[in-house]
């Protein structure tokens, strides 16, 4: 086996043997930490054609560098938690979550990259040593190596050394979508196993994911056999061209279908199906929180308002939203302070006004860089009620399952010395903190003051109003 890969890289001639490109290294920079030295560039403003591309050349050895000695780290971080997890009565089980949930605070990362790259790190500091090395060398980048691993878990042991050396080889000239291609090609090749055999395990990790995006509009990802993908697929680009050509199989309401591109009659034939109504998100059935500052509401000014799960969102759908969509759940926030005016009146009993609020000020789960809505979480409290803590704002949090289970685990110690800001000290002993953010809605400049003083709830008179 190939032994692990240098802690440290050469940036003065490189692989071509070019001399000095612009790179120096020089003394300690931060001692005690494991990381020593500075690594210094000619200004870019400087750098003629030659030199700049050689530059993102040596830019792009030194990334793979460090991405190689990630590696490494990340698999100590495992090794530490393992006895660790021990004083707690956890096995060997427990540790790859817990190393995830540890890396995943360290660099503020999501829970599933962390635990990605605590399983890569895994594989490529063990059996796929060469892959690493190649990657400390800058032989190859972290995406070709994540390519090559992808290509090679799950092969038999047996199998593997040809496969690696092929792809490390191919991995000069091919970037990481090519690459992933021609690991897949040869994977079904040298896999001994039949493909129904690893298709029916891998139908096992099928899902549906959702990653917002700006502008008021998120990524829908499903993870599926691929015949039904393609099926779906091909369903929504034949109906989207019956539309277009002006044979409609689909009710399109009072868009104008030749007004839109075959994407955009396949996104919206997408929502028509799955909502039962148009894509503006009526036929939805499960409850969002809509926040909604009240000038914006009354369409005196042109605030965002906060959508539960997204973020901003322009003021016209706001209003739409919250004045008649009965699967959303109308909050009022006061136009200087952003605090709550007040949550939906139909909701009378006060533990689920409380959660609400929990809820609308946590706005995801309180956890150190996770998140899942609040809307997914439960409120929990943060000092257990058998130990004497109080069910209020103060002593109540968002926990999604996975690090409410955490923290009644005592594997993390969490405190809420303010209502909203947590305190939290990890199975390795670092301290984290997290406050929330709720939903504000600053004043437009010059903006009457006789409005702000107005009502926003006046009196509508005896009945019939």
């Amino acid at each position: 086996m190939e032994s692990l890969p240098e802690s440290s890289i050469d940036l003065v001639g490189g692989a071509r043997g070019s001399g000095p490109l612009g790179f120096a290294v020089e003394g300690p920079s931060t001692p005690g930490t494991g990381v020593h030295g500075v690594v210094r560039m000619d200004p870019a403003a400087d750098m003629d054609p030659a030199a700049a591309l050689d530059a993102l050349t040596d830019l792009a050895r030194l990334k793979a560098w460090t991405d190689a000695q990630t590696v490494l780290v990340v698999e100590r971080v495992k090794e530490l938690v393992a006895p660790a997890l021990e004083q707690y009565g956890r096995g060997p089980m427990h540790v790859d979550d817990v190393a995830a949930t540890e890396v995943a605070c360290a660099l503020n990362v999501s829970g599933r990259t962390a635990l990605a790259l605590v399983k890569e790190s895994y594989a490529l500091s063990g059996d796929f040593r060469r892959t690493l090395g190649a990657l400390s060398r800058g032989e190859c980048s972290y995406p070709q190596a994540r390519e090559i691993l992808h290509g090679l878990v799950g092969v038999p042991s047996g199998c593997t050394e040809g496969l690696e050396a092929e792809l490390l080889e191919a991995a000069c000239d091919l970037p990481p979508a090519r690459l992933a291609a021609k690991a897949r090609r040869l994977r079904e090749v040298l896999h001994p196993e039949s493909v129904g055999v690893r298709r029916r395990r891998a139908e096992s990790d099928r899902c549906i994911r959702l990653f917002p995006d700006q502008d008021g509009m998120s990524w829908l990802n499903a993870y599926l056999p691929a015949e039904q993908a393609e099926g779906i697929f091909r369903r929504l680009t034949n109906a989207a061209r019956s539309m277009q050509s002006g044979n409609d199989p689909v009710p399109s309401g009072q868009r104008g279908d030749q007004d839109r591109n075959l994407a955009q009659l396949r996104a919206d034939l997408f929502c028509d199906l799955l909502t039962g109504s148009s894509s503006d998100g009526a036929g939805l059935q499960a409850q969002v929180l809509v926040t909604v500052p009240v000038l914006t509401f009354l369409g005196l000014s042109g605030q965002p308002g906060d959508l539960e799960g997204y973020g901003p969102i322009d003021p016209d759908t706001a209003r739409k939203l919250a004045a008649g969509a009965g699967s959303f759940l109308r909050l009022l926030t006061d136009p200087v302070s952003g605090a709550a005016l007040a949550l939906d009146r139909k909701r009378y009993r006060v533990p689920k006004d409380l959660r609400t609020w929990i809820r609308v000020r946590d706005r995801t789960c309180r956890f150190p860089g996770c998140g899942v809505s609040a809307g997914s979480c439960e409120a929990d409290h943060t000092v257990p009620w058998c130990e004497g803590g109080a069910t209020d704002h103060g002593n109540l949090g968002s926990w999604c399952r996975k690090h409410h289970k955490r923290k009644s685990e005592a594997l993390w110690k969490a405190d809420q010395p303010t209502p909203g800001e947590f305190e939290f000290r990890s199975v390795l002993g670092r301290r984290y903190q997290t406050r929330s953010d709720p939903p504000t809605a600053a004043v437009p400049a010059g903006f009457p003051a006789a409005v702000l003083q107005a009502d926003p709830y006046p009196d509508p008179g005896p009945p019939p109003f």
